[in-house]
């Protein structure tokens, strides 16, 4: 009912209450994952922020490969992988002191240089070795494994290790493999840093995990540690941890640190419950005197793809 004052000043309301029955309610969030935006802007960035974009570059570096190994033996040096250097080892290791002849702990080999690398696109390319010092047992096979490993490009879809193909936490279509969340977030000057955890969805998926930062300034890759995911399936390879670092030198992002550990183990031993071959090797440069878009001329990339200075070895 309502009342109302005959000078309009004063008014009652009452209202009769009514009770209704509702649907169920569900409350849900949309929320974004947070990480989820800055993988995106990585992966639609990736061509822009790749090191091969560059037109001219050069560089210093000082490289260095450290291999150990235990419990080797003669059945293991005489693989096809390691036949030009196992005899010797053997040669070496098999005398009086040498308590069990079958197998051999190595303690350790070295090879440490100072290169300088020039490159033009789309192909050329030259390597001069300023310095190089290496002790312990002597193998191309060292050197080999070093080139190979530090090749490893993240901003490739599918990175090879080995003879096996990993999919690339910043590659097209890593949210299908990947999940991603947001571990931290520096802000430095007018940039903002955003650390990401990287995981496989599946285990045994050929994929990686670890963190990987990404610079906003670019959306480029500013660091990375991953190793791989679990039981990779690669030949004679236990488990890969790999750290890059990168810079910004003339508005571009360049590598600074390439960093690869590799453990090597005998599978087939561990599979029968033996102790079979371990081998840790770790491959590492540290890239620094970039100079970008100075290109060389012609003539100086006819000459030998890969020079030793006469003052070099020592």
């Amino acid at each position: 009912s309502i009342t109302i004052d005959a000078d309009l000043t004063n008014y009652k309301v009452q209202a009769k209450p009514v009770s209704m029955s509702l649907d169920e309610i569900v409350i849900t969030s949309k929320a974004v994952n947070p990480a989820h935006r800055v993988i995106r802007n990585a992966i639609a960035n990736r061509r822009y922020n790749r090191f091969d974009k560059i037109e001219a570059y050069e560089y210093e570096a000082y490289n260095k490969l450290v291999l150990t190994m235990d419990n080797v033996t003669d059945k293991f040096l005489s693989s096809k992988l390691l036949r030009s250097i196992g005899k010797e080892v053997q040669e070496i290791m098999g005398d009086s002191a040498h308590s069990d002849s079958s197998k051999y702990k190595i303690a350790g080999f070295v090879s440490e240089s100072v290169s300088r690398f020039y490159y033009n696109r789309p192909d050329q390319k030259k390597e001069e070795i300023l310095a190089v010092q290496t002790s312990g047992v002597k193998g191309s096979e060292y050197n080999l494994l070093s080139s190979m490993l530090l090749q490893l490009d993240m901003y490739d879809n599918n990175v090879v290790i080995v003879d096996r193909t990993f999919l690339s936490p910043i590659a097209d279509g890593a949210f299908v493999d990947y999940d991603f969340f947001l571990l931290s977030i520096e802000n430095y000057g007018q940039d903002t840093l955003y650390g990401i955890q990287v995981l496989p969805k599946r285990p045994y998926d050929p994929v990686f995990k670890g963190t990987i930062y990404i610079d906003n300034h670019r959306w480029a890759i500013n660091r990375l540690d991953l190793v791989l995911n679990e039981n990779p399936n690669v030949n004679f390879v236990e488990d890969i941890r790999i750290r890059q670092e990168y810079g910004e030198v003339d508005s571009f992002w360049v590598p600074t640190l390439l960093d690869v550990e590799v453990d090597f183990q005998n599978s087939v031993m561990k599979r029968k419950g033996g102790k079979g071959v371990s081998i840790i090797g770790r491959s590492s440069s540290h890239l620094y005197n970039y100079k970008i878009n100075q290109p060389k001329g012609p003539k100086f990339f006819q000459q030998e793809v890969m020079e030793v200075m006469a003052d070099a070895e020592s």
